[in-house]
């Protein structure tokens, strides 16, 4: 387990709080990078939903990347 300090580094680092963890997460032999790609995989989600809107794909993209968020969020 994490020490609060560590925890409080964290949060900071990611500029907000997660609010769910999996335990297991640690044990993988990536966990330094799960943070930066998730980090990652949401700025891509954000710009691709802000492109989508922008263009006016309401049908298609708006749907495929509002599905990515969910998967995102979810999984």
């Amino acid at each position: 387990m994490e020490d609060k300090e560590s925890k409080l580094e964290r949060e900071a680092k990611l500029g907000f709080k997660p609010q769910k963890e999996v335990a297991y997460n640690a044990l993988l032999p990536y966990s330094d990078r799960l943070d930066s790609e998730s980090t990652d995989q949401f700025a891509d989600i954000k710009a691709g939903l802000a492109r989508a809107v922008q263009l006016r794909d309401i049908k298609i993209a708006v749907s495929h990347w509002t599905g990515q968020l969910t998967k995102s969020v979810s999984g």
